[in-house]
């Protein structure tokens, strides 16, 4: 507790003697009526002030913690009728009561403990303490200005003065909450979406395997594959995305991921280049392809077939690495054929062997 004792007569009270601030909130402060020291006198003519500032009062009466820092939405969280700014008064001529002639005030600044940009706050009320009842009135003061930071409050009288809200929340916490509300609604949309998939997926390979003339096409097979790796990945998906906390399973379930979509994108790239053999076989009247040796990749699809792979995506990747130039040329070919003029011209290539057909 702090306070200031003058004793002056009346001239010497202009603005700045009348109002008095808090030394550690210097947004509260306190300023008395031009015309307080009327019936205040002393043998001396003069007025007698005591200013009061309380630097920790609130936190006694309040459950919330001192420091806003500190509280704690579950425990601390809502709380009702809290002090939420220092308490500060006065006292004039000696007197417990001061009441102030009809037409003036006395005008208070409160500034906020708990403001209103961090914590959700109830509309404040301008209070006085009684010291007959022990508890806090509101009688004889009214709220005259607020907003996240502070109220003006104005009595007419004097004793020690406090504002009291309702802190009810957080906007943190209000904000954690519509996080957690879009995140559930999201997890649901991913979940339905992945179950649809998976058995969409699931139908689709039930009809290449019951299908006798879908087994026996190369582009069934390829199709077969790029089904069975893209739904492995999503239940890899479905299964992992509560694996956020564990480290190890966070890291197991990226590595499937990243591994089943590589395959995914390689059976989609293994695809294409089937329909490209087949359309270059249709065009030229036979049934081998002028981009990729018909040796290797006809080789490739007897393995699948006697194998029944259908989800690997290692072999394609070794094509891929052990016949580059072949790759490259049929790129080369595509391209030229949608017009790119910037690719190599044929003649680039007429040193390169005949292509075998079967």
């Amino acid at each position: 507790m702090q306070t200031r004792v003058v004793r002056q007569p009346p001239w010497y009270y202009g603005q700045e003697q009348r109002t008095f601030t808090h030394p550690l909130y210097n947004d509260t402060w306190i300023r008395l009526p031009k015309s307080f020291h009327e019936d205040h006198l002393d043998a001396r003519n003069q007025v007698k002030v005591v200013f009061v500032a309380y630097n920790e009062l609130h936190c006694t009466i309040n459950s919330v913690p001192c420091d806003p820092r500190t509280a704690k939405h579950k425990r601390d969280l809502p709380a009702r009728d809290q002090v939420n700014s220092a308490v500060i008064g006065a006292k004039v001529g000696g007197v417990s009561t001061w009441h102030a002639a009809f037409d003036e005030y006395v005008e208070v600044r409160l500034q906020h403990i708990y403001t209103g940009d961090i914590f959700l706050l109830g509309p404040p009320t301008c209070v006085w303490w009684d010291i007959r009842s022990h508890r806090w009135a509101k009688d004889g003061c009214r709220l005259v200005e607020t907003n996240e930071f502070v109220s003006v409050c104005r009595c007419d009288h004097l004793t020690n003065l406090a504002v009291v809200v309702d802190i009810t929340g957080s906007w943190m916490i209000l904000m954690l909450r519509g996080l957690d509300v879009m995140y559930y609604v999201l997890q649901c949309i991913i979940i339905i979406g992945c179950v649809v998939t998976v058995v969409s997926l699931a139908l689709c390979i039930l009809c290449f395997l019951i299908f006798k003339d879908l087994r026996e096409k190369t582009s069934s097979l390829v199709h077969a594959n790029l089904c069975g790796s893209l739904m492995l990945a999503e239940l890899v998906l479905l299964g992992g995305l509560d694996a956020t906390e564990d480290t190890v399973a966070c890291k197991t379930v990226a590595a499937l991921l990243h591994y089943f979509f590589l395959a995914t994108f390689t059976w989609s790239a293994v695809g294409a280049f089937t329909c490209m053999d087949f359309r270059e076989g249709e065009e030229e009247g036979g049934g081998g392809s002028r981009g990729v040796p018909s040796g290797p990749f006809r080789t490739f699809v007897k393995v699948r077939r006697r194998w029944r792979v259908t989800w690997s995506a290692i072999a394609p990747v070794a094509l891929h690495v052990t016949h580059p130039f072949h790759v490259y040329r049929t790129f080369v070919k595509v391209r030229r054929r949608w017009r790119v003029t910037w690719m190599p011209s044929p003649r680039w290539h007429s040193s390169d062997p005949p292509v075998s057909r079967v």
